[in-house]
């Protein structure tokens, strides 16, 4: 989880006949689930470290420029973190008609959840968002408070992005009626694999 490996770069065809030159190089490899991994070639692991609570890197990636990994996982990633930002702090901000403070924590009741492609992740990453009320926000709407609220222009999100983001399948949709799992402290469900707070219990 997290690992970072040499490899001599010999490439051997099926015949066992060595093809191309030798070279060195360093990778990133994180496990994704048993029998799934992830990695990239890096530049160089600029930092790294462990805090009572956590391992820490940060690594310089060919692919994804300098990147943020705790716990053997990727947080974030210099070429596309405006994806998941821009996803994680505009909708709800947006979608009120007039935030003077806010709070941003995990999902609940009354959410509306949504995702977005994160190259370097890999995958879709999903966010949750909860309000009293039913969001009725149009993509017009919401491009117009963008104008009004948002200095500069954003990179990813607009109104027809949330719009197709908040849009689940009816896969998605009907398991999300039938799901009944609570979750507490002491059934938690975890993301795959462990880190440094995970070791001290």
């Amino acid at each position: 989880m997290g690992d970072i490996s040499i490899s001599n770069g010999n490439h051997i065809n099926g015949n066992n006949i060595r093809v191309g030159v030798q070279r060195k190089s360093c990778w990133y490899e994180e496990e994704i689930e048993e029998n799934l991994r992830w990695c990239f070639a890096l530049k160089s692991i600029l930092h790294t470290s462990a805090s009572q609570y956590q391992d820490i890197q940060l690594l310089d990636t060919k692919p994804f420029g300098k990147a943020l990994v705790i716990d053997g996982k990727l947080q974030s990633a210099e070429i596309d973190e405006f994806i998941y930002h821009e996803s994680l702090v505009h909708p709800p901000l947006l979608n009120h008609p007039n935030p003077k403070s806010i709070f941003i924590m995990g999902g609940g009741e009354d959410v509306v959840p949504y995702s977005a492609h994160i190259p370097s992740y890999a995958d879709t990453w999903g966010w949750v968002m909860a309000s009293d009320t039913p969001l009725t926000l149009s993509a017009d709407e919401f491009d117009l408070r963008i104008k009004q609220r948002i200095e500069g222009e954003n990179r990813y999100i607009d109104g027809k992005t949330f719009s197709s983001a908040s849009t689940l399948s009816k896969a998605v949709r009907k398991s999300l009626e039938n799901e009944t799992h609570v979750y507490t402290e002491g059934n938690a469900r975890y993301i795959y694999g462990h880190g440094a707070a995970y070791k001290q219990h």
